[in-house]
C-alpha cells in the first residue's frame, strides 16, 4: 500500500470533479465517524465481525478529530470551493487510509 497517492499535487479538471471528491470525503468522514460511535459500545453490541477488526485497529483518534475538525471548518466556510486542491485530496486520502487500516484491507478497496 503505498504512502501516499501519485496525483496527490494535480490540480481538478473542473468544480463538477471537486464537488465529486468533496462528496466522497464526506461519505468517508461519516463513516469514520460511525467506527469512531461504534468503538465506544460495549464490545458485545458490536455487529458480528467488527468486533476482531475494532480490537486489533491502531488508535487513530487523533487523526479521526483532524480530520473531522477539517471537514466541518470547510463545511462551514462554503464546502469544497474553500479548500485548496491539494488539501481535499490529501483529506481524501487521509480518510481512505484509515478506513482501509480499520477494515484491513488494500486503501483501493475502500469505498469510492
Amino acid at each position: 500500500m503505498p504512502l501516499a497517492p501519485p496525483d496527490l499535487a494535480r490540480p481538478y479538471a473542473s468544480a463538477a470533479d471537486k464537488d465529486a471528491d468533496w462528496r466522497l470525503l464526506l461519505r468517508r468522514a461519516d463513516a469514520l465517524q460511525e467506527l469512531a460511535r461504534l468503538s465506544e459500545l460495549p464490545e458485545e453490541r458490536w455487529p458480528a465481525g467488527a468486533a476482531g477488526r475494532l480490537r486489533a485497529a491502531p488508535p487513530i483518534a487523533s487523526e479521526l478529530a483532524d480530520l473531522r475538525r477539517a471537514v466541518t471548518a470547510a463545511s462551514s466556510q462554503g464546502g469544497s470551493m474553500t479548500v485548496s486542491d491539494i488539501d481535499l485530496r490529501s483529506a481524501i486520502y487521509l480518510a481512505g487510509r484509515l478506513l482501509a487500516t480499520l477494515y484491513g484491507v488494500a486503501i483501493d478497496q475502500v469505498m469510492p
